[in-house]
């Protein structure tokens, strides 16, 4: 899909929009792509055969008229160089030029692309309109949209003003089907009263649970796992202490005994599934692919987890952190910028609720509720303000008060300088050093954090995962602090985990061995580089292939076998024009769409070409403000 939209967009944006005729030269008569190539009028202006209409255009942004290799018109770059640059070797276009970066400067190649060029290659030229309002089709089953041929939609079986014939069926997609009655629904509750209705589905209650986010235990020295309370005690084994009773098995800390099975409801223990007809800790078992680890589970970095379980390299959702490889909402049994002490009367300090009645300017309380100076350190004698030496490790705590030593915008000495952490704690952290840390209650708990950095010589985004864990600083205390080490993601990045990709994405291919293909959500192509003329395979993930909420599915087109991300439609060779934003550029998009079999029998949108709309996109009519 990509490489189709980066041919139209280059065809439409060199040659510029359609201009009004100047000096009264109106040439809109019908005309033959293939009798007809077009002339220069003069430096600046061309016609060409459009649509089968002879145009009049506008060059623009400094080019000029000029005969191409193929005898026809184009515009030209009018000069061989354009800038410096910093890459050697690298590749872009200049208009019909292909420049290369040779000694600091783009240079144009020695011939222009006939049809203009994209992403650093000449496009092919564009092909003669099958037909048009003057050229009918000559197959009289065949109808014309957007100047091709394509086989006329049959009449639909029914639709909003023809209802289907038999009364028990139901018009879906211009065709009259049986639709099954619903197991429940609010009107009809399940039989069993042990059910519940689910999507229309009776399905087994779910316990309720014992403790939760708004019910806490009523043992104070238990903690809420997995909706049960729960003892905090030492652990009772690990992976590098097993139970001493080799009969058992350790599950998060505890050795249990696990009973024998014949399917994986047979495993009541969360994380655990049925192998060789006994219960086993799932991330016990090894694994390849996902059907290794049965219904239910996943392979994850050859382990076996839950379907609803988390790890390193498994993040949970947003909001929410692993916790003894479960996903929950973090508990908030310390305070913190972003959760308050429920007392108003009260101060957040260090992550706990104090009494402060400190209220003179540059001071604080400490944990006790005594003042404190946010100004002045006892320990170093030094007051904020006062003239430093800067080096690296220079900064301390004193209290919960982080002094530095820094500069300010337009002066040429340091000076001291004060920070309150407040409700986070002043600390040393294994791999940030001294900052003020948020603190955090379990330790071993993390989620996961997405960065995302925008490349301007691309136009495109690179994504990083990284994760936050709750450590033990250097003091003893728990706080969130960034584990070493980031993930560079070769696609998009969610919750802290790069999404995956294809097996395949990335390797090598030979463009006439490769098949366009689907893949899950992503569209897959084998793409050709120029230069070496290698191929690699490329695709775009069709879960996360618009940011304007428009689910799209990877399909591959029966005509010409290319593969894209579609929207559905139910009526071939039906139009349509939408605005799109792709999540990797920075531009809004005007797209025209066709209704289109797709290789599996099935009808999707395929994109037919498209125009960049700077001004945005009306999401009514699909067309550029």
């Amino acid at each position: 899909m990509k490489r189709n939209l980066f041919q139209a967009l280059t065809v439409l944006g060199i040659a510029a929009l359609l201009a009004s005729c100047a000096d009264g030269q109106d040439d809109s008569r019908a005309c033959s792509a293939e009798s007809f190539v077009g002339n220069c009028v003069d430096s600046t202006h061309y016609r060409a055969c459009v649509a089968g209409r002879i145009e009049f255009m506008a060059c623009g942004y400094g080019h000029a008229c000029g005969i191409g290799e193929n005898g026809g018109p184009a515009c030209f770059a009018p000069s061989s160089t354009a800038g410096t640059c910093t890459i050697p070797d690298a590749r872009q276009c200049n208009g019909y030029f292909v420049q290369t970066c040779t000694n600091g400067l783009w240079t144009n190649a020695a011939a222009p692309c006939e049809a203009g060029c994209a992403n650093g290659a000449c496009l092919p030229a564009p092909q003669p309109v099958q037909c048009s309002a003057q050229l009918p089709c000559a197959d009289p089953s065949k109808v014309c949209i957007d100047n091709t041929c394509v086989a006329r939609t049959p009449e639909p079986e029914c639709g909003a003003q023809k209802a289907c014939a038999d009364p028990a069926k139901t018009c879906v997609d211009g065709r009259c089907v049986t639709i099954n009655a619903p197991e429940c629904s609010e009107q009809k509750p399940c039989a069993d009263p042990s059910k519940v209705c689910v999507s229309n589905t009776c399905v087994a209650r779910t316990p309720e649970p014992e403790c939760g986010v708004q019910k806490a235990c009523a043992d104070p020295a238990k903690t809420c796992v997995d909706g049960r309370c729960v003892s905090v005690a030492a652990e009772e084994c690990s992976s590098q202490k097993p139970c001493a009773d080799s009969s058992k098995t350790c599950i998060y800390g505890e050795c249990k005994a696990l009973s024998s099975c014949q399917s994986n409801a047979d495993c009541p223990e969360f994380n655990t599934l049925c192998s060789g007809a006994r219960c086993r800790f799932a991330p016990d078992i090894s694994c390849t692919q996902n059907s290794d680890c049965g219904p239910g589970f996943l392979c994850d970095n050859l382990k076996c987890l839950s379907s609803n379980a988390c790890s390193m390299t498994r993040t949970c959702p947003d909001k929410q952190i692993c916790h003894h490889g479960h996903c929950q909402d973090a508990p908030h049994d310390t305070c913190s910028n972003d959760h308050p002490c429920a007392d108003a009367s009260k101060k957040c300090i260090q992550g706990r609720c104090v009494t402060c009645s400190c209220t003179a300017q540059g001071q604080t309380c400490d944990l006790d509720g005594n003042c404190v100076s946010t100004v002045h350190s006892d320990a170093k004698n030094i007051s904020v303000g006062d003239s430093c030496q800067y080096s690296p490790d220079w900064s301390f705590c004193d209290g919960n008060i982080l002094f530095s030593c820094s500069s300010a915008v337009g002066e040429s000495g340091y000076h001291v300088s004060a920070r309150d952490c407040g409700a986070s704690i002043c600390t040393n952290s294994p791999t940030e050093d001294l900052n003020c840390h948020e603190a955090c209650s379990v330790k071993g708990d993390f989620y996961g954090e997405c960065l995302q950095q925008y490349y301007e010589i691309t136009n495109t985004f690179v994504y990083y995962a990284f994760k936050t864990q709750c450590t033990e600083s250097d003091d003893g205390r728990l706080i969130w602090t960034f584990t070493e080490g980031y993930e560079t993601c070769r696609a998009g990045c969610s919750n802290g985990s790069c999404d995956p990709v294809p097996v395949d994405y990335g390797q090598d291919c030979q463009p006439e061995a490769y098949a366009d293909r689907c893949v899950d959500q992503w569209a897959l192509r084998c793409e050709k580089d120029p230069n070496t003329g290698k191929g690699t395979v490329w695709g775009e993930d069709c879960a996360h292939y618009s940011d304007d909420q428009k689910v799209y599915a990877c399909a591959v087109s029966a005509t010409d076998k290319v593969s894209g991300c579609v929207l559905p439609c139910t009526q071939e060779g039906k139009t349509t024009t939408v605005c799109h934003k792709y999540p990797n550029y920075l531009a809004v998009y005007s797209e025209s769409l066709q209704c289109a079999r797709t290789a599996d029998g099935q009808l999707g949108y395929f994109m037919t070409s498209y125009q960049e709309c700077p001004n945005g996109c009306d999401d009514n009519t699909g067309r550029c403000n």
